[in-house]
């Protein structure tokens, strides 16, 4: 397969760039026709230094990861669930707001003898993406006579999804 190709300077190409940080348009030609276009940070001759035009966006957490994590985070304040076992998908700050959150549940239904088990089925969840590292979500979390919503925000870092921010309603 032979490969033409050529390199420009962008200012040439696109008047009133930016001309401190020399960026150069390398444009390869195949031989069945395609032509492909890339950023280069260095003139020619020099050792090549390719942009990528968009850096990949993290794909979002799938709706089901966000349900359970909905659920789990109820369940554990409801104490039928150890916050421990979030530990990985929430921030400390978090499991220390689950953590008082239940320990006031727990006091409330030892004061008035309340037994039961609540078992809640989650409701499709919610989200918004206000930046691409970014996911905030509502999940309906439904139950025998009640009905809770969890609020949750959650942010990517490494490569993983963590919730820095988590309410039960």
């Amino acid at each position: 397969m032979s490969e033409s190709t050529a390199v420009r300077a962008l200012s040439d190409i696109v008047p009133g760039s930016d001309n401190r940080r020399s960026r150069y348009v390398h444009r390869s030609a195949h031989k069945d026709g395609a032509a492909r276009l890339e950023l280069v940070t260095s003139p020619p001759g020099e050792p090549d230094s390719r942009v990528p035009a968009n850096p990949p966006v993290p794909l979002p957490p799938p709706e089901t990861a966000i349900q359970r994590l909905a659920l789990y985070a109820f369940e554990a304040i409801e104490g039928t669930r150890s916050i421990s076992q979030l530990a990985g998908t929430v921030t400390p700050e978090v499991v220390r707001e689950l953590q008082a959150r239940r320990s006031l549940r727990v006091e409330r239904r030892t004061l008035i003898h309340d037994q039961r088990r609540i078992v809640a089925l989650p409701g499709p969840a919610h989200t918004s993406r206000p930046h691409p590292e970014i996911v905030e979500a509502a999940v309906v979390l439904h139950a025998r006579g009640r009905t809770s919503v969890v609020a949750l925000r959650l942010e990517r870092n490494a490569e993983r999804w963590r919730a820095t921010e988590l309410t039960v309603l």
